[in-house]
C-alpha cells in the first residue's frame, strides 16, 4: 500500500486483502483527503489501466499476462530489455567518466569489471576490504565487502553472480560519511531535476530511513556538510545532461542517483557523485512525495522501513499524529496497514523544526 503516498489522484494501487485495504485507506481518506482506491490482485484484467509499478522487469510483465493482463497494456519486452541493460552497473561508469569531463573536480576511482574470480581477487589485493556488487541488484542484496577473500562463502557468491551475470563489478572501499540522492523524472525524452534524498542505510547496505523535509531543508543538510553549494549544483546539472542524452531517450519514469561524501585520507570531506543509478521508484520520491503533500512547513521528519523476522502484531490504525490545516505537524503514524502476517512496516515520524531530535 506505500504507493497509496505517492500516486495521484483517482488512481487504484493493487491489493492482495482489499477489503482490509479499503477500510485503511478510507480512514487516510477522512484525514488527508487522499483519493485512491484498491484494486483486488485477481480483477486487475477487468480494468484499463496505465501501468506503473516500482520498477519494470520480465518477472513482472510475465506475472501480469498470468492474471490475464492485455499485452497492449504493458510495455513490450524489447523495452524491457533495454531497460535492464541501461540498469547495469556499467551506467554508472560511464556517468563517472562524463562527470570527470565535466567537472572541475578529482573524483574518487571509478569501478572496474571484472569477469573471473582472479581478475576480483587481484583487485581486492591492490585495495583491501573493496566492495564487489552485482551488475543487476537492489535494496543492498548485490553488495559484498571482501574482508575474507578466502572462505567458501566468499567464493561461492562471486563466482554465482560471474556465472548468472557475466560479470561483477570491484570498487575502492570510502569511509562513508553521509549518503544521499539526486532524484530525476524522465517523459517523453526529457528530463527534469525532482529533488533530494537524505537516507541511511543498514549493516547489509539495505536502505533504512529518509529524511522528510523541503527542498529547502534537504539541500542545506547536504551543502552543510559538502561545503561547497556551488559543486552541488555543477554536479545536478551535469548529471541532467548525462540522463538527458542516455537515459531518457529510452526511460520513462523517476530515477535516483545515490552519491556520498567520505572522508580522505588527508581527514577532508570529499564527494562521490555516481554510487549507483537506480532506474525506479525510490524511497528518496517518496519522501519527497510525503514532504511536499502531507508535511507541515514548520515541520521535519524520518521515514523508516522496520523488518521483523517474526511478524510485527501491531495494529495498524493507530495514528499518533497532529494535523496542521490538514499537514501532519508532529507526531508517529504507519505509512502501510499492519496485520498479523506482516513482517514489514514503514512509518513516518515528525517533528517540528525546532526539536533537535529531528535530524537523522
Amino acid at each position: 500500500m506505500l504507493p497509496v503516498w505517492y500516486c495521484g489522484s483517482g488512481a487504484a494501487v493493487v491489493s492482495q486483502d482489499c477489503a482490509a485495504d479499503a477500510a485503511w485507506i478510507a480512514q487516510l481518506r477522512h484525514e488527508f483527503g487522499i483519493d485512491v482506491e484498491c484494486v483486488d490482485i485477481n480483477h486487475v484484467q477487468n480494468y484499463k489501466f496505465r501501468y506503473c509499478p516500482w520498477g519494470w522487469n520480465h518477472d513482472l510483465r510475465q506475472w501480469l499476462i498470468r492474471w490475464c493482463v492485455p499485452t497492449e497494456d504493458l510495455p513490450a519486452r524489447e523495452w524491457i530489455e533495454s531497460l535492464r541493460a541501461l540498469s547495469h552497473r556499467r551506467t554508472a561508469i560511464l556517468l563517472h567518466r562524463h562527470l570527470s569531463r565535466e567537472l572541475s573536480y578529482t573524483l574518487p576511482p571509478e569501478p572496474q569489471e571484472a569477469v573471473t574470480l582472479a581478475e576480483v581477487l587481484e583487485f581486492e589485493r591492490e585495495h583491501p576490504q573493496c566492495y564487489i556488487k552485482a551488475p543487476w541488484s537492489g535494496s543492498g542484496r548485490g553488495i559484498y565487502q571482501a574482508l575474507d577473500t578466502g572462505s567458501p562463502n566468499f567464493v561461492e557468491w562471486t563466482g554465482g553472480i560471474i556465472r548468472r551475470q557475466g560479470s561483477v563489478m570491484c570498487e575502492q572501499a570510502l569511509e562513508r560519511v553521509m549518503d544521499f540522492a539526486l532524484e530525476y523524472r524522465c517523459e517523453s525524452g526529457t528530463v527534469e531535476f525532482g529533488g533530494y534524498s537524505v537516507f541511511t542505510t543498514d549493516s547489509h547496505d539495505s536502505f533504512d530511513s529518509c529524511m522528510v523535509a523541503s527542498p529547502d531543508v534537504l539541500r542545506g543538510v547536504i551543502v552543510d556538510r559538502l561545503g561547497d553549494a556551488a559543486l552541488l549544483d555543477a554536479v545536478i546539472a551535469s548529471c541532467r545532461r548525462f540522463v538527458a542524452d542516455a537515459i531518457a531517450p529510452v526511460y520513462s519514469g523517476w530515477l535516483g542517483i545515490d552519491m556520498m561524501l567520505y572522508r580522505s585520507e588527508d581527514g577532508s570531506l570529499r564527494l562521490n557523485p555516481c554510487v549507483e543509478i537506480n532506474l525506479r521508484m525510490t524511497m528518496g520520491v517518496v519522501a519527497i512525495h510525503l514532504a511536499d503533500r502531507y508535511l507541515a512547513s514548520e515541520s521535519i521528519g524520518t521515514f523508516r522501513i522496520a523488518y521483523n523476522k517474526s511478524g510485527v502484531k501491531e495494529p495498524w490504525a493507530v495514528n499518533r499524529v497532529e494535523l496542521d490545516q490538514g499537514k501532519i505537524a508532529c507526531g508517529t503514524m504507519p505509512l502501510v496497514p499492519v496485520y498479523a502476517t506482516s513482517h514489514y512496516r514503514a512509518d513516518l515520524t515528525v517533528w517540528e523544526k525546532s526539536d533537535k531530535a529531528a535530524g537523522l
